[in-house]
């Protein structure tokens, strides 16, 4: 059985994902720690630093020239991490499925970004994030 994930590698707990290495901020929500985000929306609230990378730096410096598909959730640094990626859009044309439920935009601008990238995208949103006004997409996929 894990003869078929020999090419797969997990990266976990290096730092943060973004459009490049610098710090930014995480909120980090005391009431509910999954709702914690890149964005301030609750009052109960712990400012954290924390530093970003590119996906294309990581890659880069772990000798990793082909990725097939990109699954991310990262609580609302998604269209940061996906701007962080020019080289492998451009490169490898990775399926994608990626949380835009954060904010309303997200699908937009990540659509547009990687269509800028590589125009032969197809994309397509999937679910409702039901719980703030407008409802929103909850994931982009594209392929």
């Amino acid at each position: 059985v894990l003869e078929m994930w020999r090419n797969c590698k997990i990266f976990s707990g290096l730092s943060g994902l973004g459009r490049g290495s610098y710090k930014n901020k995480l909120y980090i929500n005391q009431n509910m720690l999954c709702a914690s985000s890149t964005f301030k929306n609750d009052e109960n609230i712990v400012e954290q630093d924390v530093f970003t990378v590119s996906l294309d730096e990581i890659l880069e410096e772990y000798g990793i020239k082909h990725i097939d598909i990109v699954k991310m959730d990262i609580e609302g640094a998604e269209v940061d991490a996906v701007m962080g990626m020019e080289k492998i859009i451009r490169s490898c044309h990775p399926k994608m499925m990626i949380a835009t439920y954060h904010a309303y935009y997200n699908a937009i601008k990540i659509r547009r970004i990687c269509k800028k990238i590589y125009s032969h995208y197809k994309c397509s949103t999937y679910g409702c994030y039901p719980f703030e006004i407008p409802f929103r997409p909850y994931m982009t996929f594209l392929r």
